[in-house]
Order: structure tokens, then sequence, then C-alpha cells
């Protein structure tokens, strides 16, 4: 289904090509990642997280959702999710944080959702909200921003 990184070859080349490098990876031969990372990421994380800004339309943002949904039996991947821990952060231009927030998942085996509202001053900034679903160990499972400019 996919290819890690690109490789050195002298065979499955452009026509006329004799040496160089199968572009078929996820990142580049210096371990750059290329666009088609973030979609390799987000097919195999562990769970899904879906954002949105709340408030009435037209207006600014006066608060966020997220619900983060670990993958089903049917999904790959899926294994159990034990002591995960969901953290939210909304930054402001400066990359300030103005509200932040952590949820222990002890048993993850169902959606989670978060809300919040936002400070009245933070109205007419740029904001970005980032959802983090980290393993036991610390390491990043999945993620999500979104911006409201």
């Amino acid at each position: 289904m996919w290819c890690y990184q690109d490789y050195k070859s002298r065979r499955n080349l452009s026509p006329g090509l004799v040496e160089g490098f199968v572009e078929h990876g996820v990142v580049d031969e210096m371990r750059r990642h290329k666009p088609s990372y973030e979609a390799w990421k987000q097919l195999n994380a562990p769970a899904k997280i879906e954002a949105q800004w709340v408030g009435k339309p037209g207006a600014a943002a006066s608060g966020f959702t997220a619900t983060v949904t670990p993958a089903s039996a049917h999904e790959l991947p899926s294994y159990p999710l034990h002591d995960y821990q969901l953290q939210w952060t909304v930054l402001d231009e400066t990359g300030t944080a103005r509200v932040r927030g952590t949820r222990h998942l002890s048993e993850f085996n169902q959606a989670e959702q978060i809300s919040g509202a936002l400070p009245h001053d933070s109205a007419g900034h740029p904001l970005r909200l980032v959802v983090t679903l980290l393993r036991p160990t610390g390491v990043l499972a999945a993620e999500r921003t979104l911006a409201w400019r």
C-alpha cells in the first residue's frame, strides 16, 4: 500500500533513467515529509479527531468543541487504548496559550468530547486550536489543528 522512504535503485525508474531514486515513499531520500505523509499519518492514527469553532453566525468564535473517537474493531489500526492523554490548547497569533486543558483516558474505548470557551479579549484575533492524543509513553498518537482567522 505504501513505502516509507524513497530509495536508490537501478530498476523501476522513469524511462531512460538508469540510476536514481524510486519516488514511492511518504518521505524523500533525506527523510523530509512529502504531502502524502500527513495523509498516511491520519490513516494510521489509532483515533480520529474532529474539531470546530462555535459561536454566532457571522461573529467571532466564542468557543470550540472537539470529538476524539478511537478506531472501531472494523478499522485499521484497531487495538485497546489504555492510559492515553488528551490535551488541547488554543494559541493566539504570538503562540501564547490562551486556553488549555488535559484529560486522562484510562480506558479509551468510546468517543470523548471536549469543549471550551474563549477569553472575551480574543475576539478579532487569529487563533489556533491544537488537539493532541498522547500514548502512555508521551509519544504523539493523533493530532488535529484548526485555525480561526
